[in-house]
């Protein structure tokens, strides 16, 4: 999970809560303390697990397995930073990135020509 603002912390304890362990990177401090104090109250502190940087994110995930990066973060500078940072550890044509945010605009063309790099 990328973002864990309302949405992506919403999203991270509804898959804790279907036992899908997930790994989160927020750069917002206040973000990431809400998300661990939630997953404590709701004893799902085993499934979710933050990661300070990108790379240790990744370095966290199986190699051998195709990975699914859910996105909520807003489109545009936040977006790319993120597509930029995780892009050396891409697969292709195993990797997904989901978009979930909630931004009324299109994925910008940036993140696109980022992603087919």
């Amino acid at each position: 999970m990328i973002g864990t603002g309302s949405m992506g912390g919403m999203m991270s304890l509804l898959l804790a809560d279907h036992n899908i362990h997930t790994h989160f990177y927020d750069p917002d401090r206040s973000n990431v303390e809400k998300l661990l104090s939630q997953a404590a109250d709701t004893n799902h502190l085993d499934k979710i697990t933050h990661h300070d940087y990108h790379k240790s994110l990744c370095s966290a995930l199986p190699a051998d397995s195709p990975k699914v990066f859910l996105f909520s973060i807003p489109h545009g500078g936040a977006a790319d930073a993120s597509i930029s940072d995780l892009s050396p550890f891409f697969k292709k044509g195993g990797d997904i990135i989901m978009d979930a945010s909630n931004d009324m605009i299109p994925w910008p063309k940036s993140s696109n020509e980022l992603i087919k790099g």
